[in-house]
């Protein structure tokens, strides 16, 4: 399973995965998985300041080239595609592992991620919580930012995030 069918809830679907660096490659991979009967899925995330446009196509290829990385695409069969919501509190089941450091200004997310920096191995999102926690104490509203910047720094490419 990807990440993203993973942050998407699209966990019982029939899914291919695509690497594609290039907006060509992007646009190949869609025909190609159009005539095997899948269809491309998009996570709503933000794109830098770029106002997303809400063709899942041309999200993936403004995706490819703001982040100027290759990127997974995520193909879907029976499934219209689309831009999808992402459960932000989903990358909480993942495994987390630093690639950079990560600002925050929130203080019990600042925490968690220095203990992410901490670490030289990846670390379930739910431990990360859990031992954040032991160090400070938690409101209702901390595993949401927790999540929330979990998210973004693995969107900004500052985090590696995986499914074991």
């Amino acid at each position: 399973m990807s990440v993203v069918a993973h942050l998407c809830g699209l966990t019982r679907n029939e899914t291919r995965t695509v690497l594609a660096s290039r907006p060509p490659e992007v646009r190949a991979a869609v025909e190609q998985a159009r005539a095997d009967g899948f269809a491309l899925v998009e996570p709503d995330l933000p794109l830098g300041r770029l106002k997303p446009t809400r063709d899942a196509v041309e999200r993936a290829v403004l995706a490819t080239v703001v982040r100027g990385r290759p990127r997974e695409l995520l193909f879907i069969r029976d499934h219209e595609g689309g831009i999808l919501k992402v459960r932000e509190t989903a990358i909480l089941e993942l495994w987390i592992a630093p690639r950079e450091p990560v600002a925050a200004t929130d203080p019990f997310v600042g925490i968690a991620l220095a203990l992410l920096g901490e670490r030289t191995e990846p670390i379930l999102g739910k431990e990360l919580l859990r031992e954040t926690r032991t160090r400070r104490s938690a409101s209702v509203t901390d595993t949401a930012a927790l999540a929330k910047a979990l998210v973004r720094g693995w969107n900004d490419g500052l985090l590696d995030v995986m499914v074991r």
